[in-house]
């Protein structure tokens, strides 16, 4: 019996749980998760009792998930970013192969030689943004690059956004995955990108003013932002000669103009920790961040606040957070603006037990061929089941899933700290997505030359 072990059973992880144990039977797998809360796992999947154990270690733990690490034969984590390289320290030492759907940060690059050299698989970025995101991109750059084409332009957004009929709110979203990562997007560092071969720097400040539109002919009108340091992926690509180079994060039209709010007055700031008091109400928590007047209202405040863009639109999604409200009392009043802020879009931004997401993704490539140039447009929409089996986990735990597979059961030989950007691990893995129903549709359209 093969024994995979999954650390980490957040919003993401759903999806992959049950796909791995709809094919344990079939398979022979065992399935052990490892979380701080896995109650429900087992209570939820009674069909698979045979096939599943939980276990309630910290990764902190390091005597208990190495025994459970030197006992897989494979191991995936889905836990936050920042304890990967914890979990990969671990199965470096115990010789196991390790998938993880997050970004290669520094600690994990530190990795590789050792990898290497212990003959491992560390395979990263298997999720949807960074995962998904990069094997359809590099699908469509090999299959260009083979015909003899020229790529002059390359742009991927993608957003975790919510299905038409659940959009019932004035953001036009609802929380899908990790309500951290959404409260401190694109914060730490300056978004990184190339312009029609001009070098771009866009501070986080800045972030969610630079927005350009994308028009989906099924799903409507899209507004995207700068994601991190796009350049990143310049070489990995193959794309040295690309003029324009851009990664980025898919929102509905009006949402980076009100969370701009946030950014200005600086409810997103994680740096501090304040005590709001007793009761505090959502009212009370925005004047804290306003200048002190003694005749204006803290709506009449927040239009004065000088180079701060503010709607109608904008004051209604404010509203609609309780943050002009006397009534409605803060859900945490201890903590960091960041903290509270994120506690608060908790209970407002919560899919409803009939509420669905949705998952867009957009690639749009610029090629010249045979002294003419085109551009095609790749885009992927996939809708949720309902709040536990979401499209967002589906598109990170499934492609996670089917990577492992792929390197447990032999097919995949490469070893180090890797991403799955080479056609032995893209192209078995988007062929099963696609079976999933995680397809993307193309249209390729000639440009007039100028």
């Amino acid at each position: 019996m093969a024994n995979l072990l999954l650390f980490g059973a957040g919003k993401s992880a759903s999806y992959l749980i049950r796909y791995i144990l709809e094919n344990a039977a079939e398979k022979n797998y065992l399935l052990r998760v490892c979380d701080l809360q896995t109650e429900s796992l087992k209570t939820h999947y009674t069909a698979y009792l045979n096939y599943l154990e939980t276990y309630t270690h910290s990764i902190d733990d390091e005597e208990a998930c190495r025994k459970l690490i030197r006992e897989a034969d494979i191991v995936i984590s889905l836990l936050p970013a920042f304890l990967h390289a914890k979990a990969a320290r671990y199965c470096l030492a115990e010789r196991k192969n390790l998938v993880t759907a997050s970004y290669i940060d520094a600690e994990m690059k530190k990795l590789d030689a050792e990898v290497k050299a212990a003959g491992l698989c560390f395979m990263n970025e298997a999720g949807l943004d960074p995962g998904i995101d990069h094997m359809s991109a590099m699908h469509l750059i090999h299959r260009l690059k083979e015909q003899g084409a020229e790529i002059t332009a390359f742009e991927s957004f993608t957003g975790g956004l919510v299905a038409p009929e659940s959009d019932t709110n004035p953001w036009h979203y609802k929380l899908s995955w990790n309500p951290r990562n959404v409260v401190m997007a694109g914060s730490g560092s300056s978004a990184r990108y190339l312009d029609k071969g001009e070098l771009r720097f866009v501070s986080y400040p800045q972030l969610f003013q630079r927005t350009q539109v994308f028009q989906h002919h099924q799903y409507g009108k899209f507004e995207g932002y700068p994601n991190r340091d796009s350049l990143s992926y310049q070489s990995q690509y193959g794309l040295e000669k690309t003029r324009t180079l851009l990664r980025g994060t898919l929102r509905r039209p009006g949402y980076c103009s009100s969370w701009n709010v946030f950014v200005q007055l600086g409810l997103t700031d994680d740096s501090y920790r304040f005590d709001a008091g007793d009761a505090c109400s959502g009212r009370n928590f925005l004047n804290h961040f306003l200048p002190w007047h003694p005749a204006l209202s803290l709506e009449e405040k927040i239009k004065q606040v000088p180079g701060l863009i503010r709607s109608e639109e904008d004051m209604q999604r404010l509203a609609f957070l309780g943050l002009f409200s006397r009534d409605y009392i803060l859900p945490k009043t201890q903590g960091s603006p960041a903290e509270m802020l994120q506690a608060i879009l908790e209970e407002k931004w919560k899919l409803e037990a009939q509420d669905r997401d949705l998952i867009v993704m957009i690639h749009r490539i610029g090629y010249h061929l045979e002294g003419e140039d085109f551009l095609l447009e790749s885009s992927l929409c996939c809708e949720g089941e309902d709040p536990r089996y979401t499209a967002m986990s589906k598109t990170v735990g499934l492609p996670a899933a089917l990577c492992a597979e792929e390197i447990l059961e032999g097919r995949y030989h490469e070893h180090g700290v890797r991403l799955p950007i080479d056609p032995a691990m893209y192209e078995p893995v988007l062929k099963k997505l696609e079976a999933s129903g995680i397809r993307f549709e193309e249209k390729t359209t000639a440009l007039a030359r100028n």
